[in-house]
């Protein structure tokens, strides 16, 4: 992603469809601890972002793998290491993790053969990942506010200001992608959407954009590439 090289900038997507497929391979449960974790927090905002340049949903966004990050941040709890910003962190990744199957969802829907049902459930989904990331958003700003070794752990203080303000960008970028998608179901309530002008609309002329400028996606992953780095330090 940091190669200038304008014919290798597209490369990272092709190593992070291997890494996919190694992680899938591996399973849940060998990322439970050690460097499995490790990596797993290295690796899983460009998992996201490979789902959403793929527009599929992430394999994170499985019940397997969320289970795998509650009994996780339970773990960490009963071991003392758990602080508040790190379970706000987790949660918030969860949900971010849903977005690319949601923006998928949104392609299948607005190409016009979905009937009342599917568009109503999917708005509520939508409505539901983005009232969590809103509260997890607040829960965040505190912190920023407080900053106080009760909340954020021991040790680690000194790194608070950068995670909380990167993974608020993340979560920010995600509620702006949230948004649009329920915007362009409600205005677009009868009338098919083309896929690629709805992409194109949602990842370039969108709300986010407006809020992010150009670089919605670099927003949206550099908030997921800081915030793992609090529960590997404490």
């Amino acid at each position: 992603m940091l190669d200038e090289d304008e014919e290798r900038a597209g490369n990272w997507i092709i190593h992070s469809r291997a890494i996919k497929r190694l992680i899938e391979i591996r399973g849940p449960l060998a990322h439970m601890g050690g460097i499995g974790r490790t990596l797993l927090y290295v690796f899983r905002p460009f998992l996201v972002l490979d789902a959403f340049i793929h527009q599929e949903p992430c394999v994170l966004d499985t019940p397997e793998w969320k289970a795998i990050n509650r009994r996780l941040l339970l773990r960490d709890e009963r071991r003392g290491r758990a602080s508040r910003l790190v379970r706000i962190l987790g949660q918030a990744f969860e949900h971010i993790a849903a977005c690319p199957g949601l923006l998928a969802r949104v392609c299948v829907v607005s190409d016009g053969s979905a009937d009342a049902a599917q568009r109503d459930a999917l708005l509520k989904d939508l409505f539901r990942i983005r009232a969590i990331l809103f509260d997890l958003e607040q829960q965040l700003l505190f912190i920023a506010s407080s900053n106080t070794t009760l909340l954020t752990g021991p040790g680690c203080t000194a790194f608070v200001p950068k995670i909380v303000h990167l993974s608020g960008e993340g979560i920010r970028s995600s509620l702006a992608l949230l948004d649009q998608l329920v915007t362009l179901l409600t205005l677009n309530n009868c009338s098919p959407i083309p896929r690629q002008t709805l992409l194109g609309s949602v990842l370039s002329g969108s709300a986010a954009q407006a809020t992010f400028g150009e670089d919605f996606l670099d927003h949206l992953s550099l908030g997921m590439m800081v915030s793992p780095q609090i529960s590997v330090m404490e």
